[in-house]
C-alpha cells in the first residue's frame, strides 16, 4: 500500500483532498442547517412575519378582519393596504421606477430599521435598505403622473418623505417581484402609514397563527394545514358579503339615477306643456 502511494503520491494527495473537501462540505451543511433555520426563525419572529395572507378582488373591510380573528387558532389578524406604483426620487429625470408599497402595521410584518427612524406622519415612509442608502434619508418619493388614476387614488399624497431605511420580512431574497407596471420588474419597496393611503377597503388581511412552532417543522406544517380550510371558509363568506354590499350599493345608485331620470322627464314634459300652452296663447292672440 505504501509503495503504491509512493509511486503515485500526487494522485493520492489529489484523491485525499477531494474526499476531505466532500466530507467537510457535507459536514458543514449538516451542521449549519439548524443555525440557518434558527437565524431565519429569530428574524421572522422579531418582525412578526405573517402566516397567511387573505385577498379578495373586491377588497375587505374591518368587519371581515373581526370575523377572521374569531377563527380558532388565529392569534392576530390585521387589515392592510398594498399597491404597485411608479415613482422617482426627488422628482429625478432618470426615469420612473416601480415600487411595491405596504402599509406600516403594528405587530405584523414590521420592518427591521437599519438607519433613520420609522414614519410618524402619514406623508412619510421608510424604504428598502438594499435600494436606498443613508444619504437618501430626507429625500422625497414622488409618485409619477404616469400612474393611472386608480393607482394614484389609492394614496392620500403624491409625495412622501423618506425618513429611514429597513429590512423587511416580506423580502428575504434579492428579487423584489414582478408587476404589470413599467418594464414589469419591481425595483424596491417602501412602507407607508395606513393613513397615508386613501382607501375605504383593505387590499389584504394578514393572519398570524397561535403557537405555530418553528418554521419548516412538522408542527408548523400541521398547524398551517389545520387552519387553512377554516380561513378559506370565512374568506368566502366575507367575499360574498362584500359582493352583496357592492351590488346593493350599485343598485341604489341605479335606482337613484332612474329616479332622477324620471324626474327630469317629468320636468321636460311640464316644460313642453308650458311651451305648447304659450304657443297656443300667442296663436289665439293673433
Amino acid at each position: 500500500t505504501f509503495r503504491e502511494i509512493k509511486n503515485s503520491f500526487s494522485r493520492w494527495i489529489a484523491i485525499l483532498a477531494i474526499c476531505a473537501l466532500g466530507v467537510g462540505f457535507f459536514t458543514g451543511l449538516k451542521t449549519c442547517k439548524e443555525d440557518f433555520l434558527l437565524t431565519g426563525s429569530q428574524f421572522l419572529s422579531k418582525t412578526h412575519f405573517y402566516d397567511f395572507q387573505l385577498v379578495s378582488t373586491l377588497g375587505l373591510e374591518q368587519e371581515d378582519v373581526e370575523s377572521v380573528r374569531q377563527v380558532s387558532g388565529v392569534e392576530n389578524a390585521v387589515g392592510s393596504y398594498s399597491q404597485d406604483v411608479l415613482f422617482s426620487l426627488n422628482g429625478s429625470n432618470a426615469g420612473d421606477k416601480v415600487a411595491h408599497t405596504h402599509a406600516l402595521l403594528e405587530n405584523i410584518n414590521t420592518p427591521d430599521l437599519q438607519a433613520g427612524n420609522l414614519p410618524d406622519k402619514p406623508n412619510q415612509c421608510v424604504g428598502d435598505a438594499r435600494y436606498f442608502t443613508e444619504d437618501d434619508i430626507g429625500k422625497t418619493i414622488v409618485l409619477s403622473a404616469s400612474n393611472d388614476s386608480d393607482t394614484l387614488d389609492m394614496f392620500a399624497y403624491t409625495k412622501y418623505e423618506l425618513v429611514g431605511i429597513c429590512e423587511s420580512p416580506l423580502y428575504l431574497n434579492f428579487e423584489r417581484g414582478s408587476t404589470s407596471l413599467g418594464d414589469g420588474s419591481v425595483s424596491t419597496y417602501f412602507y407607508i402609514p395606513s393613513k397615508g393611503y386613501n382607501s375605504d377597503v383593505y387590499t389584504e388581511i394578514y393572519v398570524a397563527m397561535d403557537n405555530p412552532g418553528t418554521i419548516y417543522s412538522d408542527e408548523y406544517q400541521a398547524a398551517a394545514d389545520k387552519l387553512e380550510q377554516p380561513l378559506t371558509d370565512v374568506l368566502e363568506i366575507c367575499a360574498d358579503r362584500r359582493y352583496d354590499d357592492v351590488l346593493a350599493e350599485a343598485q341604489d345608485k341605479v335606482s337613484d339615477g332612474e329616479k332622477k331620470l324620471d324626474d327630469a322627464k317629468a320636468e321636460l314634459a311640464d316644460a313642453q306643456k308650458k311651451i305648447t300652452d304659450g304657443e297656443k296663447e300667442i296663436t289665439d292672440g293673433e
